[in-house]
């Protein structure tokens, strides 16, 4: 954590982290976040897992609104339901993926700092 903090927030180094989460992520099957009214009057959302925090502060401002009674935009998101992930297994093929988005991610890094580090002619 630390060391991918300081690459974006150099001027961090000398911070203390007291905490760090590391739990598991909430990807969701077909990849889109799940929102919805599970019973009335209990709402849920989930599934944000690889979409950033922007999402997540939007669907705070559907969930609310369809509390307040304007269900318009939730209900855009009704034909996302929950699916069964597929247990340890599926578990295990997430963070298989989740690996090979990195790895990819470490490629690409590494080719652009070659391409950067030949001389120009």
């Amino acid at each position: 954590l630390r060391r991918d903090l300081l690459k974006v927030f150099p001027q961090l180094r000398n911070i203390r982290i007291d905490r760090c989460w590391s739990g598991r992520m909430s990807y969701s099957r077909h990849q889109m976040p799940i929102l919805g009214e599970w019973k009335p009057g209990f709402f849920l959302c989930t599934g944000f897992g690889g979409h950033g925090m922007a999402p997540t502060a939007m669907a705070g401002d559907i969930l609310a609104e369809a509390m307040s009674g304007s269900p318009e935009r939730l209900e855009a998101f009704a034909r996302w339901k929950p699916v069964h992930a597929g247990g340890v297994a599926g578990m295990a093929a997430a963070q298989a993926y989740y690996w090979s988005c990195q790895a990819a991610d470490g490629l690409r890094s590494l080719r652009a700092s070659i391409r950067e580090s030949v001389p120009k002619r």
